[in-house]
């Protein structure tokens, strides 16, 4: 994440950020937890890391424009980058002191050393609560990991961390979407420190969004208010804030929890008005036409949709999630939703670029890997042939074919196709595959270093260390396609081809061996 080079003061903040200022309490529906008042102010700074030397010191410079927030309110910093926060209880964290003040990074920096966020409890009376930023670069496109549901108490394993490793240069962050492990009082600090402790180690900056399972005791009926290791208590005194916001390369990222706590102790599921309104006043604050991404465990909200009039009201361009144990991609009230596996695999890199946003499912071994608590049960991400095995028309075949410039398919044509390839690299520092019309084209390529590339889409490592050979899957059928890389990168998208298509093969800087590559014609409906 860290880079050397320094962007100019004048373009990393929003000169239109507007202050959120303490708004009326929105009337709260009946077995939800009044919003409580006013109880103390905290004053701080939020200054950059002008020297690089990780602490603040004289030489850095105070921050203007930049919110911080205790989940309930905002407070904006001044020209020197001080600020007053007026810190109210929040009613879903009965332990009063686990409530957690956050500063909302803003485009072109980073939180020094990850720490983005101080405890209430952890702040001694009349102490400047200060934030410390650095400069760094960050354009489109630009790529993140999604992750949900490790439940293990380890982010998803040393396996999950040495994948993102081999992409570290590439994957600029990741976000968790909960259910880390199982939160009880008895286990809940050797959990938690453990998560803790996988999160620092994590080769990216890693940023978390609480599940039902880290609310230590959900199901209680005595869920006591002075007890700090009930309900949110360990996740927030170990990981942080269950609410808070940043933006990246001009793109907002919110991070929400989802839990209603009912009076009784028990959850319900569903986004409270409590978070509904902390998020209205958090989108209100952003440039019209910001664009932006929502991470949360779980998204469905009991009784009513309020919470998604939120998100269509502002246009949110994503909202990601976990909670189910399976890959989905759909679309609610126009807006975009997926989930994501539980950390056995696959997990999710996105690519954003100016035009929206790519998706990539990666295994992080290459193989079936078992996990305890999984729907999916194994990592497997064959693709489902489904109808177009029976499809299959003309076919073609070339065999052990030597590559050093291109090699056209000969006498093959057709909108729609499958192509599968087993190819060694040899010498080439690039190979792969062209397919489309003389107009258009369509490249996947795999680079000398193990990269896969497809458009603005780049991930590593795509052998496992079992894989002998490149094997690659491509149907583009049906107004879509689907690649899959030695069944550990697999990406769709919609594509529509509207004229006959040719395949040709290419290596760049060597030669590379096609072993095989059977190409067929898929035949629509009649």
């Amino acid at each position: 994440m860290d880079t050397k080079g320094v962007m100019p003061m004048k373009n990393v903040f929003l000169a239109s950020l507007i202050c959120v200022g303490i708004g009326p309490v929105t009337p709260v529906r009946a077995g939800e937890p009044a919003k409580q008042s006013v109880v103390e102010t905290i004053t701080g700074r939020v200054m950059l890391d002008v020297n690089g030397t990780g602490k603040l010191d004289v030489g850095d410079q105070g921050l203007a424009n930049v919110l911080v927030s205790d989940g309930i309110q905002f407070a904006r910093t001044a020209a020197d980058g001080s600020y007053q926060l007026k810190v109210a209880d929040d009613p879903l964290i009965p332990y009063k002191p686990a409530q957690v003040i956050s500063v909302c990074w803003p485009s072109g920096v980073w939180p020094v050393a990850r720490q983005f966020h101080v405890r209430r409890a952890d702040i001694k009376p009349g102490q400047s609560v200060d934030f410390l930023l650095r400069e760094q670069k960050q354009k489109l496109p630009f790529t993140f990991a999604h992750g949900s549901d490790p439940h293990d108490n380890s982010c998803g394993g040393e396996l999950f961390a040495a994948d993102i490793a081999g992409m570290a240069d590439r994957v600029k962050f990741c976000v968790m979407t909960g259910d880390l492990g199982y939160a009880d009082r008895q286990g809940a600090d050797k959990m938690f420190t453990a998560i803790r402790d996988a999160t620092l180690r994590f080769p990216i900056p890693m940023l978390h969004a609480p599940g039902n399972h880290d609310i230590c005791d959900i199901h209680t009926t005595k869920w006591s208010e002075q007890d700090p290791l009930a309900g949110y208590g360990p996740y927030t005194k170990y990981l942080g804030p269950i609410r808070y916001s940043f933006t990246f390369a001009d793109i907002h990222f919110v991070a929400l929890d989802w839990a209603r706590i009912m009076p009784d102790g028990k959850l319900q599921t569903g986004v409270p008005d409590i978070v509904i309104d902390w998020l209205k006043k958090d989108l209100g604050q952003l440039k019209p036409g910001t664009r932006t991404f929502v991470f949360m465990h779980h998204d469905f909200r009991h009784d009513d949709d309020k919470f998604w009039d939120v998100l269509v009201e502002h246009k949110i361009e994503l909202v990601i999630a976990g909670h189910s144990h399976r890959n989905k991609e759909e679309t609610r009230r126009g807006i975009k939703r997926l989930t994501t596996q539980n950390l056995c695999g696959p997990y999710r890199l996105l690519t954003v670029h100016d035009k929206g946003h790519d998706i990539v499912n990666r295994c992080f071994t290459g193989s079936a890997t078992g996990h305890v608590h999984s729907y999916a049960g194994k990592c497997k991400m064959a693709i489902d042939l489904g109808s177009f095995k029976s499809k299959r028309g003309t076919h073609k075949e070339v065999v052990n074919r030597a590559v050093k410039t291109t090699h056209l398919i000969e006498a093959f044509q057709a909108r729609e196709m499958e192509i599968v390839a087993e190819v060694d690299l040899g010498s080439a520092k690039r190979f792969g595959l062209r397919f489309g019309s003389s107009e258009s084209k369509m490249e996947l390529a795999i680079t000398n270093n193990d990269e896969f590339q497809l458009g603005e889409i780049r991930t590593a490592a795509v052998r496992g260390r079992e894989d002998k050979h490149y094997r690659l899957h491509i149907i583009a059928a049906e107004g879509k396609l689907l690649v899959q890389a030695n069944n550990r990168v697999q990406y769709e998208k919609s594509l529509a081809m509207k004229e006959p298509c040719t395949v040709e093969l290419f290596a760049d800087g060597g030669e590379a061996l096609f072993r095989r590559i059977d190409v067929w014609e898929i035949k629509g409906d009649k």
